[in-house]
């Protein structure tokens, strides 16, 4: 590479060419936000859910008590004579 001289008044001075290290350089820079953008966008998304099985029967219900429920998937249901119970119920007495 050329160095330019220019004279400012008596002392002449040698201007050399500026060196940005390449962490400084604008292309890398973009690659190195890019990245770990792209990887957090990846995380962010929802994994494909599996698909829903039907419950499995796991027994019924043979003796009441006068106030029965079944707590199943969020919802409270009244229990009742040879009610099949699923894998997961929950039953209150």
């Amino acid at each position: 590479m050329r160095h330019e001289r220019t004279t400012c008044g008596e002392r002449s001075r040698t201007f050399r060419p500026v060196v940005i290290p390449r962490w400084r350089d604008e292309a890398w820079m973009k690659w190195m936000l890019l990245v770990p953008l792209c990887g957090m966008v990846a995380l962010s998304l929802p994994f494909p859910a599996m698909a829903q099985t039907p419950a499995r029967e796991a027994g019924s219900i043979s003796a009441m008590i006068p106030v029965d429920h079944v707590l199943r998937q969020k919802k409270t249901l009244e229990a009742a004579k040879d009610m099949k119970l699923l894998w997961g119920d929950t039953v209150k007495t």
